[in-house]
């Protein structure tokens, strides 16, 4: 053999030799994130499927809550316009049907048209480290009471409304507090979930046609790795920002530390409190109302918190004009419960970017950000996690019986190309 052959030839083998080693590194990696992508779907997308579900029905909470409970939150107006009896009257309703070992907490505006106000109280659980949470409803036009019912219990969460366990599962799990830091957990390992089937979906150059689409006239097998793959891909940034919005909620504290590394937050003043002066009494709901509307002449009362104790001041939340959620507003004002001084306030028109950012997250979570169709959007998307996992359940299984196949009986090497072609 001539020397130039023998040069060209052993090029050639340490060419395939190279290449063998390059795709033999590039299973071993996808086989790698296969098993992260299976067992992070298997077990925490389980979980996740519970979550993305009960986040769906949460989507209309508030209006599907009222469907409910037609009887405690619905009136029936007695004129087209009408104006609400005094504040001070409806929160001295609802005190003579709070029990005496009971602690008003908030009285919640109307937050839809023909509404019931209502004054949030606590009292005592069975478990001396836990509290009950019940609710009075009271008519704006009569002040009178339309009835009560308890809405949560923390240590038996079952016993509340039904919507109120809901949210309990998808923030908890029902679990109580240690059920935040699981779902937290659940929720950093589904990110690498996503993640991982991302790198799987990864196509190479020649394969980009068929990766973005479901294959028309294929098989159920490859019509169920189709809906998985593609599902998942045009999903995944709605599901990255649904889980990181969520993950805030879950660790409020760590989220603002993040934040505040890129952009400076607005603390609220840990030592704020009323003086209490000999003689006085509180104003009352009337007048720090009309304080607020002095300061805030725009937008729409959500909540007054009860000062609690003789330092505790009156703590008001008027939704403004530019906010994206009518179930989490932040305008809100601390105001003396005897002088009606303005202790602090918590203004978006004064907002850092850090304080912007934070506050967007809650209306992404919820939909409320883009109106309407981003709460049925967010409906819609709480289903894809129920998908991805029982189309994934489905693909493993399939996997699973074709491992198990007795060797005798599989098909050889041309007949599985043969299969394939008929199987898609």
């Amino acid at each position: 053999m001539s020397e130039p052959h023998a040069h060209s030839s052993g090029q050639s083998e340490l060419r395939t030799k190279g290449e063998g080693r390059d795709r033999d590194a590039r299973n071993r990696r996808r086989t790698f994130w296969l098993k992260i992508h299976r067992y992070l779907g298997l077990i925490p997308g389980a979980v996740f499927a519970i979550i993305g579900l009960t986040g769906s029905m949460l989507a209309f909470w508030p209006e599907l809550e009222v469907w409910l409970h037609p009887g405690l939150w619905k009136v029936n107006p007695q004129e087209e316009q009408f104006e609400f009896r005094p504040l001070d009257e409806i929160v001295a309703a609802a005190n003579t049907a709070i029990p005496s070992d009971g602690t008003p907490y908030a009285l919640v505006f109307p937050r839809m048209p023909d509404t019931a106000f209502m004054v949030s109280y606590s009292r005592p659980a069975p478990n001396p480290e836990q509290l009950e949470w019940h609710q009075v409803f009271i008519d704006p036009q009569t002040a009178q009471i339309k009835g009560q019912h308890l809405r949560l219990d923390l240590e038996r969460p079952w016993r509340g409304t039904f919507f109120d366990f809901v949210l309990r599962v998808h923030s908890t799990l029902a679990l109580g507090a240690r059920g935040s830091t699981v779902v937290g957990a659940l929720a950093l390992l589904l990110l690498v979930s996503l993640l991982s089937g991302l790198i799987l979906w990864w196509p190479s150059f020649g394969q980009l046609s068929g990766a973005f689409t479901i294959k028309r006239g294929a098989g159920r097998i490859r019509r169920v790795y189709d809906l998985h793959k593609t599902l998942g891909l045009y999903t995944s940034m709605l599901l990255v920002v649904a889980l990181s919005s969520g993950l805030y909620l879950v660790f409020p504290d760590f989220g603002k530390n993040l934040i505040g590394m890129f952009s400076a937050t607005t603390l609220v003043p840990e030592d704020l409190a009323s003086r209490p002066l000999p003689g006085e009494q509180p104003i009352g709901f009337d007048r720090a109302a009309a304080i607020a509307n002095g300061y805030y002449a725009d937008g729409r009362f959500q909540w007054i918190f009860f000062p609690q104790g003789q330092e505790g001041f009156y703590r008001i939340v008027k939704k403004g004009p530019h906010e994206r959620t009518d179930i989490l507003p932040a305008r809100a004002l601390w105001i003396d419960q005897y002088s009606g001084q303005i202790l602090h306030t918590y203004d978006p028109e004064q907002f850092t970017a850090g304080d912007t950012f934070e506050r967007w997250l809650f209306p992404l979570h919820s939909g409320e950000a883009f109106g309407l169709p981003g709460r049925i959007g967010i409906m819609i998307l709480g289903l894809v996690p129920t998908i991805l996992f029982v189309t994934g359940l489905m693909r493993w299984k399939h996997k699973r019986k074709k491992r198990n196949f007795p060797k005798m009986f599989r098909p050889t090497t041309s007949r599985k190309g043969i299969d394939s072609q008929a199987r898609t």
